[in-house]
């Protein structure tokens, strides 16, 4: 599964994150990272239903929107991105807002052989992409910049890593979801510390 993000209505934040792409993938994104810590009680209930992580009440907060529906379930465990489980918030399928109202994913992943998924990315990045370090999301988090619909955050918590995304949907920008994807993706974070 692509993990599919969006958000309307992002407020016009700079972001003061650091990025050197060398337009091979590679940026200083690598922020060295702590290993993952033994699964809590709530890490497992988390990977059970990542949705629980993000209520709608705070999607809608956080985005601007008051259209987002509950989450629903996407990727089982071991079915999502990395073996994660995922959620996904959109609004009304018919006779929603008349400004496009994007997706939003969160992505909770295990990690596997002691290593996290957020490492492995950084290790592997991908052609054409640039890793942008987020420290307002915590250490080792950055954003994953590409030529792609779609805008995720990739940020190592405790003992999992998370994935939150925006779906871009014109008129989004990378630059106008960003606020609102750090504001998601710290709202799970700190459920995950």
């Amino acid at each position: 599964m692509l993990v599919s993000y969006g958000c309307g209505g992002g407020a016009a934040e700079s972001v003061e994150a650091i990025s050197r792409s060398t337009g091979d993938g590679q940026s200083d994104a690598a922020e060295a990272v702590p290993p993952p810590e033994r699964l809590s009680d709530a890490d497992q209930a988390a990977l059970k239903n990542p949705c629980s992580l993000l209520p709608v009440e705070d999607v809608r907060r956080i985005a601007g929107r008051q259209e987002y529906r509950e989450g629903r379930p996407g990727d089982a465990l071991g079915e999502g991105v990395g073996g994660g489980a995922s959620c996904q918030w959109r609004g009304p399928v018919f006779g929603g807002p008349a400004e496009p109202l994007p997706q939003i994913s969160l992505v909770v992943i295990p990690p596997r052989d002691g290593e996290r998924w957020t490492s492995r990315v950084r290790a592997n990045p991908r052609p054409n992409c640039s890793y942008t370090a987020e420290a307002r999301a915590g250490a080792g988090a950055f954003i994953e910049n590409c030529a792609r619909t779609e805008l995720p955050i990739y940020v190592p918590t405790r003992a999992l890593d998370i994935i939150v995304a925006i779906r871009l949907e014109a008129p989004a920008t990378n630059a106008s979801v960003q606020p609102v994807l750090l504001g998601l993706a710290n709202e799970v974070a700190t459920r995950l510390r």
